[in-house]
């Protein structure tokens, strides 16, 4: 009988502090409110305030990339993968942890190199714009309407080398005097 006395008072006494352990744990995580109560190995990453954010934008037309790179603005931290990806649709998102979140943009176009540097050729013997420099892998903008072999040889052989220009004003200067000639 006393066997029986001291096992049952065993019993008791360990579903008190299992009791007490389970109620403890219920607060420590209730007084977080903001995070999720997930089982063991579900834990979601999350967007932290020294989160990097490296966006990558690929152009199509010239096939080359610009990246971005900045922390984690206010209004994204807190955020989980699916959120970002609401926020940012157009993206893909190639990484996601709390230390990178990599994004990537396809767009068609040219990038920034391309756009500032521009020059005048000939393409398909025709007056044409280019993207890029002279000798570099260039991309056709546009043809005009200006045949090459109408103008004179010393003209046609600065155009197959390739004429820079900065400005629309510029370009006009040059086509006028190609022309004149």
């Amino acid at each position: 009988m006393r066997r029986w006395r001291i096992a049952g008072t065993m019993m008791c006494g360990m579903v008190v502090v299992g009791g007490c352990l389970w109620a403890m744990t219920g607060m420590v995580n209730q007084a977080d409110t903001d995070t999720p109560i997930l089982p063991m190995g579900q834990m979601t990453e999350r967007v932290q305030d020294s989160t990097m954010f490296e966006q990558t934008v690929y152009y199509t037309d010239c096939q080359e990339s610009e990246m971005m790179r900045a922390k984690a603005s206010a209004k994204v931290v807190g955020m989980t993968r699916d959120e970002v990806a609401k926020l940012y649709r157009e993206w893909q998102i190639t990484s996601f942890d709390s230390n990178v979140v990599a994004l990537k943009l396809s767009v068609d176009g040219v990038c920034k190199a391309h756009r500032e540097s521009q020059f005048l050729g000939i393409h398909d013997g025709m007056v044409a714009i280019y993207y890029g420099r002279p000798g570099e892998s260039a991309i056709l903008k546009e043809m005009l309407q200006i045949d090459a072999a109408l103008l004179v040889t010393q003209v046609q052989e600065e155009l197959k080398k390739g004429i820079p220009f900065q400005s629309e004003e510029e370009k006009l200067r040059i086509l006028e005097g190609i022309q004149a000639r």
